[in-house]
């Protein structure tokens, strides 16, 4: 993401002193997501939280999972004829010159780096794009991809566990100076969709339609009118875990 600026704020200056399990995993993330250390910004991050990074429990076993699977592609790659594709992946090594030169340079810096503004290209016309999904039941389903631009968009998303499913809603605008503003318009927890235990896709989706608000969110169902402001495109985002997962989360 060479035109972008990764904020990353753990939020460890809370009263609590809770610090996440993942830390290690969240930081690597962002900071392989830039290409210039200007374009990373990190809240504060306290000394004794610096120090235990990447030395829990946690951290040991996913280091051996990575050997064991280390370990386990080299082996195909020999069986499979790959063994000088394998041998180039695991020869890569980072690039790090003008690293310190970057840092001396923010160190001087009296401002902080301005947003980017992503170059845009136009592509022409995409509203004949289509996507084709596969069901369960192996039967095709062809739909259009929603490429075209607009002003207002809604995303939806629902977090799912076994009883409790929160359903939050931004709405995403641009005025007319190209101006981004993002603002939450609906949040709900829904408690009790009354769903078996084992649910499936299918059940989900009708229980969401029964009980809750979901459709007029998407503005499908307007017989009481719209809860929400229109929009021009809604996009919903369902966490669905499968029925026949063994392990199911809350």
């Amino acid at each position: 993401m060479g035109n972008a600026v990764v904020k990353v704020d753990l939020q460890l200056d809370n009263l609590d002193g809770t610090v996440p399990n993942d830390l290690a995993p969240i930081l690597y993330v962002a900071i392989t997501r830039v290409r210039r250390f200007e374009d990373l910004r990190v809240a504060c991050i306290p000394d004794d939280v610096w120090k235990g990074i990447g030395k829990k429990g946690a951290d040991t076993r996913r280091r051996k999972a990575e050997e064991r699977m280390v370990k386990a592609a080299r082996e195909y790659a020999v069986e499979n004829g790959f063994q000088d594709e394998f041998e180039d992946e695991m020869s890569y090594r980072p690039d790090y010159r003008g690293n310190e030169a970057e840092w001396e340079a923010i160190k001087a810096m009296t401002e902080a780096p301005a947003r980017k503004k992503p170059d845009l290209v136009d592509v022409g016309d995409t509203s004949g794009v289509m996507m084709q999904f596969r069901r369960e039941d192996g039967t095709v389903v062809t739909q259009a991809m929603c490429t075209s631009p607009v002003r207002s968009e809604r995303h939806i998303g629902i977090d799912q566990g076994v009883k409790n499913f929160a359903v939050t809603c931004v709405d995403r605008r641009v005025d007319e100076n190209d101006v981004v503003t993002d603002v939450v318009v609906a949040a709900r927890n829904y408690n009790n969709l009354n769903l078996d235990p084992r649910f499936d896709a299918q059940e989900l989706m009708e229980s969401l339609t029964d009980n809750t608000d979901l459709l007029n969110w998407m503005q499908i169902d307007q017989r009481e009118g719209l809860l929400l402001p229109p929009v021009e495109r809604v996009i919903t985002l369902v966490e669905y875990m499968d029925r026949r997962n063994r392990i199911r989360t809350g």
